[in-house]
């Protein structure tokens, strides 16, 4: 494609000695910041469903992959042909069910097959070595109990409900009994478990709701209960 070669080329010649200062200088380890930032606002924009604001933060996000691939191919540790030979070759391998003759049925038995595959070709000994440690605490939860549910099955979703359910009630009287910090945090674990046996992305649904709360809050204004906001 010759846009995608023109940009390698770009990214080439801004990191030249007849390029950009500034991008020169940069490292793979700074690019963490930036992919971070970046990411978000491809999310934020595809939320607002504004293509115009997805094609351009698609293109910032396909920037930084690039420029991180040119920092290693000048340590000769990574071409970007050879990214793109691992995920084609991994897309084709976890998916049997199109490029070859396995047949997996349903949504819920491909997501099994690549959760199955992806542990046993890692080598893999616990569900900690899956979980991606930067990522926001609450996604944390939902890979974590994704991970449980397809590698240690137990009871049945409506069974373990009720389980939770019950376990909720106990964790949120613990936290009424008193300040005990572990006792809000074990709260906040039951919930995370309980969201995922009901098919809810907490991280998901819980930003939407503080961004809903914080376009209903204004400064200067009372507060719903009555008390002044506390002024920043």
């Amino acid at each position: 494609m010759k846009e995608f070669d023109e940009l390698l080329r770009i990214v080439e010649k801004l990191r030249s000695p007849q390029g950009c200062p500034w991008d020169r200088e940069q490292t793979v380890a700074d690019y963490r910041k930036y992919l971070l930032e970046e990411t978000y606002e491809l999310i934020e924009a595809i939320e607002k469903d504004e293509i115009s604001m997805i094609r351009e933060e698609i293109g910032d996000v396909l920037l930084l992959l690039v420029m991180v691939c040119q920092i290693l191919k000048e340590q000769d540790l990574l071409r970007v042909e050879e990214a793109l030979h691992s995920i084609n070759a991994k897309l084709i391998a976890r998916h049997p069910h199109v490029f070859a003759e396995k047949k997996l049925e349903d949504k819920d038995a491909v997501l099994a097959h690549w959760i199955r595959r992806k542990a046993r070709k890692k080598s893999r000994t616990t569900i900690r070595e899956r979980l991606p440690a930067a990522a926001p605490a609450l996604l944390l939860a939902e890979l974590l109990w994704k991970e449980k549910a397809y590698h240690e099955p137990g009871c049945e979703d409506t069974a373990r409900e009720r389980e939770l359910t019950s376990r909720l009630a106990e964790d949120a009287a613990a936290v009424s009994r008193g300040k005990d910090d572990a006792a809000l945090v074990r709260l906040l674990e039951t919930v995370s478990e309980l969201a995922s046996v009901r098919k809810v992305s907490l991280e998901t649904a819980f930003r939407d709701c503080i961004l809903r709360k914080a376009e209903s809050l204004q400064y200067g204004r009372a507060a719903p209960s009555g008390r002044n906001e506390e002024k920043k």
